[in-house]
């Protein structure tokens, strides 16, 4: 608030300025503290309008071209719509955001605490007017991009850097002598609605126009007698680009691609080639292969083993109840009984079990849990069971399992091939086996094994969806000590019936050649024939209840035996999954579920010879932290990045070097000959009361440079983040899939990506460095070399702000933008640069200790102006003026401290890194821990009054 208090007002008549020198260099700092707050303010505006109608509008937009192209309505119709809707918005954001800044800005106080109409007036209207001009290129942005989310990112960052350069107030074109880009800046109009909302705020009611002219205005070349009257020229522009719009995405809307013949002689072809009937011939199944085993040292023993194992039970569950969300005081009871019914739940008094070496099916209407399941079944969600739940492991050998998802793309990387993908499977699932293993062999085995051979050689991304769901399959039986719980959601789902026939007699054929192996596949609703496949059905209704497990072939007869059912004109499996869905209500489903639970508790005397309790469940899969998971790790990074992602990296780089040319080519370069210093021989006085335009054109330009360097550090940083941002957000749902599946630990995936992120957030830094260096000459402290040091340590900080952001934003990388965009406003504000952080209350004052960007502009600042700049006879005013010390000293320390917020930042991001994605473990523990505290509060509570009736 006190950055309101300066009214900015000179008296017209110089004589009249009686300012001392300390009180003015004060209000210059509170002036410069509002100046910088402003231009984030218009910088936000600007950003929001622009992703407003880009970034989160384009799956929208998306909706509407294909209502459009079916006919729906007609384009006009759609844009009035869209530019109603539009205009709605900006009015209730500009209301908002004006509101909200006047009122935390300290405008209330400024007008004797009460509502200045015209200066919210005023300032609503400017503010509305940047929206829209905003908005206007949003709409062109996305009409060109509309199928290309990663370019409209691009270009939206490069659109903002562009507009903000271009508006005059961070860079004082008018005394840049560059009359070309102060044309260019005229043209473009950003400035204008920028010019109103200084207006609005630092010059109604704010000075006498007959005797003070306002400082700020002149300072930042506002014309205020044609305020209004420039509004026409951002409205022009507006006009312009959404013609463009409009015409760009009609024809956007319009070009649909259909595919067309385009000769007589491809349409004879492709007619012959429709017309011939095609004989698919199925391989029969065949139950004696040759078992293709990995481990040459126990084969033999594997052998006997597999053979002891057929008809052992290897899992089962009683009373399996699973809520829909967590807790962490306690293991809470199952609920008494199927009447009391609560939505909570979604998994209810589950029983059953699977066989070693059989495929079984886990079946049910959408919404019956069955994903649930088999992440349970993988170790997962244990603190969302009920504390009566039961689960009974081989006695045998160790449950290892594993989780394929639905959707398998989050599981194969883009950028490898089949075979390499195998291959560093292979190397980060065996990476603590002691003996020699053939990762090439391993690969090509399991490429024949699985019918994918032709795969070996092709990039993931372009395989079918039949190969793609194999080798999804084939990572996860890489290991030598491979899963026998294999859990794989959905399978068939997205493919026709000939490619969902291949996978499932893939899978057939594996468990025929691996007795040892257990597969449990959920399937929404079989036919009959790939129901015939399976071994065992688990049927769940829509309420999480089972209904029925056994042999797909039994399910007619146990229909009439649980409900009296004879539907001769339905298929058993349909009969049972329409009932199914009518959930718990159905007296019939209770049915079903009570036979179910009785027909499953029979087996419970020869579960129990095959397998003990575990109290806990299924184990989570682990690894523990090896040096060699972060080299394998980092040259997977390296292998697909620059083979997939080597566009997103090229285009980052074209716009951080686009950004470094923009804003040298906007600065005259001889702004750097200005040193700031002043001799202790002058007249101080007749320094800070020199008004002149001389003077004033000086100071003008020396501002011009500290907002050169402020503005270039921001752009480069912003870009890195945004690079960070991009990349981590598309290979963060490989690291989930992977590392729920054991592949690697936490620790080791963060060290990888971090090695990885130095190696391409460096050069970044060395070519934006020496793109906009204008200081070599004339700085005398080796200023690029620390240049590139000092942004590369504020970005590795900033990198580890993004990892956490990451972590919880994954899923919305425009609320990533947004948090990124401001928490680099928020550490700008808290940089000591203009507004003096000692003079704020404490809180402020200690969270700006770990504000990146206090050490990181002060030692920018030293660079240039610091150190042997001034001679010994001089002082720097630059450097007082802006609370920068002068000694050496400081220097280093605040590269000291960067170094150290980097540490400090990256710690906190692997710790939550690691509790994040590493569950409990012991529930039951944890439940007996606190039940204990519970008891000792409790006897420490009483023990007075125990002594006291003793007494």
């Amino acid at each position: 608030m006190d950055a309101m208090i300066p009214s900015g007002c000179r008296p017209i008549n110089i004589e009249h300025f009686n300012q001392t020198c300390s009180d003015k260099l004060k209000e210059d700092r509170l002036i410069g503290t509002f100046v910088i707050l402003m231009l984030l303010y218009g910088f936000l505006m600007l950003s929001l309008g622009i992703g407003m109608n880009s970034v989160m509008k384009i799956n929208f937009m998306k909706v509407l071209r294909n209502e459009y192209r079916n006919g729906w309505y007609s384009y006009a119709s759609l844009i009035h719509s869209s530019y109603i809707n539009e205009l709605l918005t900006s009015l209730i954001v500009m209301v908002i955001c004006v509101f909200i800044f006047y009122m935390i800005c300290g405008f209330v106080y400024i007008d004797n605490y009460h509502l200045n109409w015209y200066r919210f007036v005023n300032a609503s209207l400017f503010c509305f007017l940047t929206l829209s001009y905003g908005q206007s290129f949003g709409y062109l942005l996305l009409s060109i991009c509309i199928d290309n989310f990663e370019i409209l990112l691009l270009l939206c960052q490069v659109t903002i850097v562009s507009l903000s350069i271009s508006n005059s107030f961070m860079i004082a074109i008018d005394v840049m002598n560059k009359p070309v880009y102060l044309t260019m800046s005229k043209i473009i109009s950003s400035r204008y609605s920028l010019e109103g909302l200084f207006y609005s705020y630092y010059e109604i009611d704010r000075c006498d126009s007959q005797t003070e002219y306002s400082q700020i205005a002149k300072q930042l070349f506002i014309d205020s007698d044609n305020i209004y009257s420039n509004i026409k020229y951002p409205i022009v522009v507006m006009i312009v680009i959404r013609i463009i719009s409009f015409i760009v995405m009609r024809w956007t809307f319009s070009n649909v691609n259909i595919d067309t013949v385009s000769s007589e002689k491809e349409e004879v072809i492709m007619t012959s080639i429709l017309a011939t009937p095609i004989e698919i011939i199925f391989p029969p199944k065949s139950m004696n292969v040759s078992m293709i085993d990995y481990n040459n040292n126990v084969k033999s023993e594997l052998n006997e083993f597999q053979q002891f194992c057929k008809g052992r039970y290897i899992i089962g569950w009683r009373q399996l109840t699973l809520f829909s969300t967590d807790t962490i005081y306690e293991v809470r009871p199952t609920p008494e009984s199927l009447e009391k019914f609560e939505d909570t739940l979604i998994l209810r008094n589950l029983s059953g079990q699977f066989q070693f070496g059989t495929l079984n099916a886990i079946m049910g209407s959408s919404g019956s849990g069955k994903t649930s399941l088999l992440k349970v079944f993988n170790g997962k969600m244990k603190t969302k069971l009920t504390g009566s739940t039961e689960f009974y492991l081989s006695r045998f050998t160790p449950i290892r399992t594993c989780y394929i998802r639905q959707e398998v793309s989050n599981h194969l990387i883009p950028g490898l091939t089949g075979r390499q993908s195998l291959v560093y499977a292979s190397k980060l699932k065996n990476c603590h086996e002691r003996q020699s293993i053939n990762h090439d062999q391993i690969a090509t085995n399991l490429l024949d094994e699985l019918d994918i051979a032709n795969t070996a050689n092709t990039m993931v991304q372009n395989c079918s969806g039949g190969e793609r769901k194999r080798l999804a399959l084939a990572l996860e039986l890489t290991s030598v000590r491979m899963p026998n719980l294999i859990c794989i959601d959905e399978p068939v789902s997205g493919l026709d019936s000939n490619s969902a026939h291949l996978v499932l007699l893939c899978l057939q054929r594996y468990i025929a050649r691996h007795p040892d192996v257990t597969m449990v596949v959920s399937i929404h609703q079989p036919s009959t024939e790939q129901l015939g496949m399976f071994d065992q059905c688990y049927v769940l209704a829509f309420d999480g209840l089972g209904i029925y497990s056994g042999p797909p072939a039994r399910i007619k007869s146990f229909l009439n035996e649980a409900s009296s059912i004879d539907d001769d004109k339905r298929y058993p499996i349909e009969t049972l999954i329409r009932y199914s869905c009518t959930g718990h209500s159905n007296p019939i489903v209770q049915q079903l579920a009570e036979e179910t639970d009785h027909e499953v508790a029979k087996i419970t005397q020869l579960l129990l010879q095959d397998t003990v309790r575990v109290k806990n469940g299924l184990p989570f899969p682990r690894m523990r932290f090896s040096i060699r998971f972060v080299a394998v790790l980092l040259q997977r990074f390296i292998h697909s990045s620059f083979r997939y992602q080597w566009p997103l990296y090229f285009g980052h780089t074209i716009m951080c070097i686009f950004s470094g040319v923009a804003l040298r080519s906007f600065f005259d370069e001889e702004i750097a000959q200005i040193d700031g210093c002043l001799s202790m021989e002058e007249d101080f006085l007749s320094i800070c009361s020199n008004v002149t335009d001389q003077k004033w054109i000086e100071d003008v330009r020396l501002a011009n440079n500290v907002n050169y360097i402020f503005f270039s550090c921001f752009a480069c940083i912003f870009m890195m983040n945004a690079q960070v941002i991009n990349t981590f957000s598309s290979n963060f749902k490989f690291f989930t899939a992977q590392q729920q599946n054991g592949w690697y630990t936490c620790g080791a995936y963060y060290l990888a990506k971090l090695i990885f992120d130095v190696m391409t957030i460096l050069p970044m830094a060395v070519i934006f460095v020496y793109v906009t260096d204008i200081y070599s000459s004339v700085s005398p402290n080796n200023y690029f070399v620390w240049q590139v040091f000092n942004l590369f340590i504020a970005s590795l900080s900033f990198l580890a702000l993004n990892n956490l952001s990451v972590m919880f934003l994954h899923k919305s990388i425009i609320a990533l933008f947004i948090i990124i965009g401001l928490m680099l406003c928020i550490g700008i504000l808290l940089s000591n640069i203009y507004n003096v952080i000692e003079e704020m209350n404490f809180i402020v004052r200690f969270i700006s200790n770990i504000s990146i960007f206090r050490y990181q502009f002060p030692a920018t600042l030293w660079l240039i102006y610091g150190g042997e700049r001034c001679r010994p006879y001089e002082i720097q005013s630059l450097l007082y003026m802006l609370n920068v010390p002068t000694n050496v000293e400081n220097f280093y320390e605040c590269i000291f401290k960067l170094i150290a917020l980097a540490i400090f930042y990256h710690t906190i991001a692997v710790l939550v890194f690691i509790i994040k994605f590493n569950p409990l473990i012991d529930r039951y523990k944890r439940a007996e821990c606190i039940e204990k505290y519970r008891n000792e509060r409790l006897l420490k509570s009483n023990k007075p009054f125990m002594n006291k009736s003793f007494d």
